[in-house]
């Protein structure tokens, strides 16, 4: 069984004679601990198909199942990371973290979200910078915070759309 299923999967974006058709009939079958990597020239849909995989873009046509399941919205089963950094400018690096942690672990105490937000950016090289804000680190570190962000969410997919460009 795919852990991950697009079947005949079409996007478009615009109306009338606008309208740009960005993904057609795009059928996929991802299994549980498969690495994928999507490749393709700039525009040709790698982020609409990333983003629909992650439930913040629905497809026009087709279908799109995680373990059976159908995708109607986004969930913290599947955690993406952007292009862009998209921290909160006047959150800290730990409060950035933290905002996910909090949002995926309702049943824990304020000490054991903390603490797992601190594990995350030890893990990614940041427990010297958690009072920094946003602006006050270099792009490498964004990402850091950005990538503990997304982990914070225990994903059991995650999604990476150009991370490290």
């Amino acid at each position: 069984m795919s852990y991950l299923q697009l079947q005949d999967v079409s996007k478009s974006y615009g109306t009338g004679r606008g309208r740009v058709e960005v993904l057609r009939d795009i059928s996929l079958s991802i299994r549980e601990g498969e690495f994928v990597a999507i490749v393709g020239f700039s525009g040709s849909g790698k982020t609409t198909l990333l983003s629909m995989m992650a439930g913040l873009v629905m497809p026009d046509a087709g279908t799109l199942t995680h373990e059976g399941r159908p995708v109607t919205g986004p969930g913290p089963e599947r955690g993406i990371m952007f292009q862009t950094y998209a921290l909160l400018p006047w959150l800290t690096v730990l409060d950035n973290v933290l905002l996910a942690v909090n949002s995926a672990a309702l049943n824990v105490s304020t000490a054991e979200r903390r603490d797992r937000a601190l594990k995350l950016l030890e893990l990614v090289g940041l427990s010297k910078a958690l009072g920094k804000r946003p602006s006050e680190l270099s792009g490498g570190m964004r990402q850091r915070v950005s990538l503990a962000r997304t982990l914070a969410m225990n994903p059991d997919v995650l999604l990476l759309d150009e991370p490290l460009g």
